[in-house]
C-alpha cells in the first residue's frame, strides 16, 4: 500500500476501535494527570493535544483551568472528544499537516501515538512550528527496549493494523535532538505500576497526579515520559 492508502487504513481501524470500545480502549482519565504535573502548567494558558482521540486529555486540561484544543485523524474521536470538553476546540486533522498558525500554543501533548504516525519527521516539525517560543512538549512514546515489546516483535503480534510501533530511549532522544527539541526530563510511565500495585494490594488508591519512580528502570519502563522545549 502507498502511505496514502496505509493513512486511511489506520484512520479506519482507530475509527472503528473508538466506535466499538470507546473509553474502554483507554486508561482512566484521572491517570492523565501526571502531564499536567510533568508540564508544570499556568492557568489560562493553552494545550493542544495532538492525536486526542475521545479528548480524556483535553478534559483535564480543562478541569486545570487551561484552553483545550486538540486534533485527531478520526471522526469518531473527535465527535466524542467534543461532546466530553465543550470548551475545546477540537478538529478533524491530519498531524502532519495541523490546522494552526504559527506559536499558537503553550503546551502541546502528544500521547501515545508519536510511534504510529507515517512521516514522524514531518508531525515533529510540524508541533515544533505551532508551538510557542517559550512552550513545552509533553510526549509519551513507546518503549522498544521491554521484555513485553519483544515477545510481541518475535511472535508477529503487534497491532499492524494500528501502526503500532516503538524505539529505544536512545533512539527517541536522539530523533527529538536532531528535529531541534531540547529534552529537559524524561519519566518513567507508572500507570502499569499503579495498576498492578492497585491489583496486588485489593485496591489501594494513589495519587494519579504524580511521576512515581517504579522499581522499573529507565532504559526498561513500557514507555517514556519525554518533556521538552525548543532548542534556540
Amino acid at each position: 500500500m502507498g502511505e496514502q492508502s496505509d493513512q486511511e487504513h489506520i484512520k479506519g481501524w482507530f475509527d472503528n476501535t473508538y466506535k466499538t470500545k470507546g473509553y474502554r480502549y483507554l486508561r482512566p482519565k484521572s491517570s492523565y494527570k501526571c502531564f499536567i504535573t510533568a508540564l508544570g502548567v499556568e492557568k489560562g494558558k493553552s494545550l493542544l493535544d495532538v492525536a486526542c482521540g475521545p479528548g480524556l486529555m483535553l478534559k483535564v486540561a480543562e478541569e486545570n483551568e487551561l484552553k483545550p484544543f486538540g486534533v485527531d485523524l478520526t471522526p469518531t474521536g473527535v465527535k466524542m472528544a467534543k461532546e466530553l470538553v465543550k470548551t475545546a476546540n477540537v478538529q478533524e486533522a491530519n498531524a502532519e499537516k495541523l490546522p494552526f498558525e504559527d506559536g499558537s500554543f503553550d503546551y502541546i501533548t502528544c500521547l501515545g501515538s508519536l510511534e504510529r504516525m507515517l512521516n514522524l519527521d514531518q508531525v515533529l516539525e510540524e508541533q515544533l512550528r505551532v508551538l510557542k517560543a517559550d512552550g513545552r512538549f509533553c510526549y509519551m512514546v513507546r518503549n522498544s527496549n521491554t521484555f513485553l515489546w519483544n515477545v510481541k516483535r518475535i511472535c508477529g503480534l503487534q497491532n499492524h493494523e494500528g501502526h503500532q510501533g516503538a524505539k529505544s530511549l536512545e533512539e527517541w532522544s536522539a530523533i527529538f535532538e536532531s528535529k531541534g527539541y531540547k529534552i529537559e526530563a524524561i519519566h518513567k510511565d507508572s500507570w502499569p505500576w499503579i495498576k498492578w500495585v492497585r491489583w496486588a494490594t485489593g485496591g489501594v488508591m494513589m495519587d494519579f497526579y504524580k511521576l512515581r519512580n517504579t522499581p522499573i528502570s529507565l532504559r526498561n519502563t513500557f514507555e517514556f515520559i519525554f518533556v521538552m522545549s525548543k532548542n534556540s
